[in-house]
């Protein structure tokens, strides 16, 4: 299993703050975006890479409501 630091966004599209809501978390895992879907209350929509090489997944809904997970291992 890998160690992660994860930055968590969750992301209203209106209504909501002009920021996303952020977070940090520790989390080892296997497969990064496994873990997204069993912790997440929505269904993974994308998974890429950034440019620094960190594992950037975001999960949403139809309404426009989202989370995003960056994943940079330890």
């Amino acid at each position: 299993m890998k160690d992660y630091e994860v930055m968590v966004e969750d992301i209203n599209p209106c209504g909501g703050a002009d920021r996303p809501r952020t977070e940090f978390i520790d989390v080892r895992c296997d497969d990064p975006v496994e873990w997204v879907r069993a912790h997440c209350r929505f269904p993974v929509r994308e998974a890429n890479e950034n440019s620094d090489g960190d594992l950037v997944i975001t999960a949403g809904d139809s309404f426009g409501l989202a989370a995003r997970y960056t994943f940079s291992e330890c």
